[in-house]
């Protein structure tokens, strides 16, 4: 019975051996594939972030370039609608999306107009400052600074 029983744990032993050899290969395997899956989603994970990146930047550049007026055109327009009105500019200057005119008319009411036609007819410009229009009593010429904000 010893001899068997010897016998018997020896096959059991090596019975043993071999699965924990064989649980040990797929360990080592589940490693490496762990392993792996980690590096691809860090891959996965750069790359996405890359994209959104990149993405961004496109539809910030296609919103310029889509919604973006170029300063010669407001300055048309405003040349358009001040020829409109039959207003003389002595001055045009700008900052950045801001305007600066200088304004001269024979009456104060085509002044008016003007401010009041462009603030309702031209989605580019957001708001506009007068400070006050004023009469040279010896030349009956109305004059005033407005400040057009251009978004």
């Amino acid at each position: 019975m010893a001899t068997y029983y010897d016998f018997s744990y020896d096959v059991k032993n090596q019975e043993k051996l071999e699965l924990k050899q064989e649980v040990d290969t797929i360990n080592a395997h589940i490693k490496q594939k762990s392993d792996e899956k980690n590096r691809l989603v860090t891959i996965h994970s750069n790359s996405k972030e890359r994209f959104e990146q990149k993405k961004g930047s496109l539809e910030t550049i296609a919103a310029k370039k889509s919604g973006y007026i170029i300063k010669s055109d407001t300055i048309y327009m405003l040349t358009q609608d001040l020829n409109k009105n039959n207003i003389n500019v002595a001055a045009i200057s700008s900052d950045n999306d801001i305007y600066t005119l200088t304004l001269k008319s024979n009456t104060d009411k085509k002044i008016t107009e003007f401010i009041k036609y462009v603030t309702q007819t031209r989605p580019q410009v957001e708001k506009i400052n007068v400070e006050k229009i004023s009469l040279d009593e010896e030349s009956k010429i109305y004059t005033t600074e407005v400040e057009v904000h251009v978004r």
